[in-house]
């Protein structure tokens, strides 16, 4: 769970754009943004309190063109699918993976940070991020409606909180 909030701390982070880029996705993998979990999708944190819930799915395709993928896993936010983030090793996935994100969205500059950000405040972020030092990386995709409807929630439930003080 902290690693979601990092996640989605970084992602509210960023400063936005406020326009789009080319093919912004409505959709993972079929699954529209919005949509409940599937049946072919279990449950990672039941124990959880929380409203937020990490799923992954039964089969999976563990491939994106030619980079290999450690896992995927779908966020959801009081069962409204919010984001997805997928994981994988090493350059030669990194590289395949950017090379894809590139053909379908466009080319973006690394920030400084040395992060790949297509950014869009009213729709879809997506983030790529990778670690020379880890050989490790992540693909994180957002979609900022949600992600904007779950931060009022938070900001009202710390008001209520401020009433115990």
């Amino acid at each position: 769970m902290k690693r979601i909030a990092l996640i989605i701390l970084l992602v509210l982070g960023i400063a936005f754009t406020a326009y789009g880029y080319p093919n912004e996705p409505d959709n993972f993998r079929g699954l529209k943004w919005g949509s409940p979990p599937t049946p072919s999708m279990f449950l990672l944190n039941s124990a959880s309190e929380s409203n937020i819930k990490l799923y992954k799915r039964k089969t999976e395709k563990l491939f994106i063109g030619k980079a290999e993928l450690i896992g995927i896993t779908y966020v959801f936010h009081r069962k409204q699918f919010e984001g997805v983030m997928i994981s994988f090793k090493d350059s030669s996935n990194f590289n395949a993976l950017k090379s894809t994100l590139f053909q379908t969205y466009g080319r973006v500059d690394q920030d400084n940070k040395g992060s790949y950000n297509w950014l869009n405040e009213s729709g879809t972020c997506i983030i790529l991020d990778y670690s020379d030092v880890t050989e490790e990386g992540k693909v994180v995709y957002m979609y900022m409606p949600i992600v904007n409807q779950e931060q009022q929630e938070d900001e009202k439930d710390a008001l209520k909180g401020k009433e115990d003080l």
